[in-house]
């Protein structure tokens, strides 16, 4: 389908597939579908034989982490924005706070205590933070 490009305030732009003004996105489409696929690590060692030691699956899917238990903003937000890139648009999101399946994920985010971009770790909370701003700590912001 045909997609237009963005134009801000302009409300009276039609939508017509000849205007230079398109673009075509064959991939555009809505990543929250009954293909997504959010597990937990609860029983540890079937976790590891399913989706850590099965190689066929590693090789077409990339595993999110994140923490489980209550879901907040953060951890939303930081998935749904990596299901839309390319390298994780075919990706499981693993919900544990268990630290060595955490080490074996393709990116974790919001869990694990580190901050580390090589590493593709991105916990916000990390305990080697120390800046303030206003008395407050950035990292909790």
């Amino acid at each position: 389908p045909k997609t237009p490009k963005p134009r801000v305030f302009d409300l009276e732009y039609k939508m017509d597939p000849t205007d230079e003004n398109y673009v075509e996105i064959d991939e555009y489409k809505s990543v929250v579908t009954d293909a997504l696929e959010v597990v937990g690590a609860e029983n540890k060692d079937e976790f590891i034989q399913k989706y850590l030691e099965n190689g066929e699956l590693r090789e077409k899917f990339k595993l999110i982490g994140t923490h489980s238990e209550a879901f907040h903003c953060d951890e939303v937000l930081a998935t749904a924005m990596l299901l839309r890139t390319a390298e994780y648009r075919n990706a499981i999101i693993v919900r544990t706070r268990d630290q060595e399946i955490i080490d074996k994920l393709d990116i974790a985010c919001d869990v694990g205590g580190v901050f580390d971009v090589e590493k593709k770790r991105f916990d916000h909370h990390q305990k080697t933070f120390t800046e303030t701003f206003w008395s407050n700590k950035v990292r909790e912001a």
